[in-house]
């Protein structure tokens, strides 16, 4: 099986931090309720365990086991159990929010392709509730190489999906521009547009800056990237 959302994901992730804001605001009352929501929902702390979560969680990523207490490292695929980990510092360290695509293994055992949001719940102030992770399940996957390469079309969705700031990375390293020479530009510090880059990095599913170059300039050469400079 497969799931239909009723609602956009956007629209879900916005009624959901909402919900979890006012939440805090009311002074962490009992009964968060995150089961009105269709997306699979955990908050983490800031050790990354889970400190809140709801039924589509439990039942899709925990096989209908509670993780309050626990962290996901040993629950998922080793690479996805990496990515979750440079994922959830990256927020620990400052990056405000994150969304990717990623590989899992589905309660049939099928692989599917899921989307991943992760949001720094500073505004709280508690290291109780620091991440959230909104989770929804996007299609079923042919491929059982986890390694296998998006399409070039797949490629230019990521880039065009890529905010103002990490655009302007992408497009300052074709250059041969430096960390500090894009950071200048955009007005943030280098070590932000570091962890930008590892973002990205995630995102593409590359190991060095290098290979984001290789690929916008292949894109470039088939008149794919029209418009997006």
């Amino acid at each position: 099986m497969s799931i239909i959302y009723s609602s956009s994901f956007e629209d879900e992730k916005n009624r959901i931090v909402a919900a979890v804001v006012a939440w805090a605001k009311a002074g962490y009352p009992a009964g968060l309720d995150l089961d009105q929501f269709e997306s699979m929902i955990a908050i983490k702390g800031i050790d990354r365990a889970i400190t809140a979560e709801n039924r589509s969680f439990r039942r899709y990523v925990m096989q209908s086991q509670s993780a309050i207490g626990r962290t996901l490292d040993n629950y998922l695929l080793p690479d996805l159990s990496e990515k979750s980990q440079r994922t959830d510092s990256f927020v620990l360290d400052g990056v405000t929010s994150l969304e990717f695509d990623h590989l899992f293994r589905w309660e049939d055992g099928r692989l599917c392709t899921l989307t991943s949001f992760k949001r720094c719940l500073d505004e709280l102030q508690s290291t109780k509730y620091k991440i959230l992770l909104i989770t929804r399940f996007k299609c079923f996957s042919d491929v059982e190489d986890e390694g296998q390469r998006p399409s070039l079309g797949d490629y230019v969705v990521l880039l065009q999906s890529l905010d103002a700031i990490d655009q302007a990375y992408c497009r300052g390293i074709v250059q041969g521009d430096s960390t500090r020479d894009i950071a200048s530009r955009v007005g943030l510090t280098s070590r932000s547009i570091e962890l930008r880059r590892q973002k990205i990095l995630d995102l593409f599913g590359f190991q060095r800056p290098i290979e984001i170059v290789k690929l916008i300039v292949r894109l470039e050469e088939k008149g794919l990237l029209e418009g997006w400079c």
